[in-house]
Protein backbone atom coordinates (compact mmCIF):
# COMPACT_ATOMS: atom_id res chain seq x y z
CA UNK A 1 0.00 0.00 0.00
CA UNK A 2 1.11 3.49 -0.66
CA UNK A 3 1.29 6.15 1.98
CA UNK A 4 -1.67 7.90 0.34
CA UNK A 5 -3.83 4.79 0.64
CA UNK A 6 -2.93 4.39 4.31
CA UNK A 7 -3.73 8.07 4.94
CA UNK A 8 -7.12 7.73 3.24
CA UNK A 9 -7.94 4.56 5.19
CA UNK A 10 -7.01 6.32 8.42
CA UNK A 11 -9.12 9.32 7.45
CA UNK A 12 -12.12 7.04 6.78
CA UNK A 13 -11.83 5.68 10.33
CA UNK A 14 -11.67 9.16 11.82
CA UNK A 15 -14.65 10.38 9.80
CA UNK A 16 -16.67 7.26 10.66
CA UNK A 17 -15.98 7.75 14.39
CA UNK A 18 -17.01 11.41 14.24
CA UNK A 19 -20.21 10.57 12.37
CA UNK A 20 -21.02 7.81 14.89
CA UNK A 21 -20.50 10.19 17.80
CA UNK A 22 -22.69 12.90 16.25
CA UNK A 23 -25.46 10.47 15.37
CA UNK A 24 -25.44 9.07 18.89
CA UNK A 25 -25.54 12.53 20.43
CA UNK A 26 -28.51 13.78 18.42
CA UNK A 27 -30.69 10.70 18.20
CA UNK A 28 -32.98 9.32 20.89
CA UNK A 29 -33.11 6.23 18.67
CA UNK A 30 -29.59 4.79 19.08
CA UNK A 31 -27.50 3.62 16.16
CA UNK A 32 -25.88 0.21 16.46
CA UNK A 33 -22.94 -1.32 14.63
CA UNK A 34 -23.34 -4.65 12.85
CA UNK A 35 -21.95 -6.69 15.78
CA UNK A 36 -24.16 -4.74 18.20
CA UNK A 37 -27.20 -5.36 15.97
CA UNK A 38 -26.45 -9.09 15.87
CA UNK A 39 -26.12 -9.20 19.65
CA UNK A 40 -29.27 -7.12 20.14
CA UNK A 41 -31.30 -9.46 17.91
CA UNK A 42 -29.62 -12.58 19.29
CA UNK A 43 -28.51 -13.76 15.86
CA UNK A 44 -25.20 -14.49 14.16
CA UNK A 45 -23.25 -11.70 12.51
CA UNK A 46 -23.49 -13.51 9.16
CA UNK A 47 -27.27 -13.59 9.53
CA UNK A 48 -27.35 -9.80 9.86
CA UNK A 49 -25.42 -9.50 6.59
CA UNK A 50 -27.79 -11.99 4.94
CA UNK A 51 -30.83 -10.00 6.11
CA UNK A 52 -29.30 -6.79 4.78
CA UNK A 53 -28.45 -8.39 1.43
CA UNK A 54 -32.00 -9.80 1.18
CA UNK A 55 -33.46 -6.35 1.93
CA UNK A 56 -35.16 -7.62 5.09
CA UNK A 57 -33.26 -5.40 7.48
CA UNK A 58 -32.87 -1.65 6.85
CA UNK A 59 -29.36 -0.35 7.27
CA UNK A 60 -27.47 2.89 6.83
CA UNK A 61 -23.89 3.34 5.80
CA UNK A 62 -21.58 3.50 2.87
CA UNK A 63 -19.51 0.38 3.14
CA UNK A 64 -20.40 -3.11 4.26
CA UNK A 65 -18.00 -2.71 7.18
CA UNK A 66 -19.52 0.62 8.23
CA UNK A 67 -23.17 -0.36 8.43
CA UNK A 68 -25.29 1.18 11.15
CA UNK A 69 -28.76 0.18 12.28
CA UNK A 70 -31.41 2.13 14.14
CA UNK A 71 -32.58 0.28 17.21
CA UNK A 72 -36.19 1.03 16.29
CA UNK A 73 -35.67 -0.74 12.92
CA UNK A 74 -34.25 -3.76 14.73
CA UNK A 75 -37.23 -3.72 17.11
CA UNK A 76 -39.63 -3.60 14.16
CA UNK A 77 -37.86 -6.51 12.47
CA UNK A 78 -37.92 -8.57 15.67
CA UNK A 79 -41.62 -7.80 16.19
CA UNK A 80 -42.46 -8.85 12.62
CA UNK A 81 -40.72 -12.20 13.21
CA UNK A 82 -43.00 -13.01 16.15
Amino acid sequence: MSGITLAIDGLEDVVARIVDERLAAQSPDPWLTTPEAAQYLGIALATVYDLVNDGKLPRHGVKHTRLRFRRSDLDAYAEARR
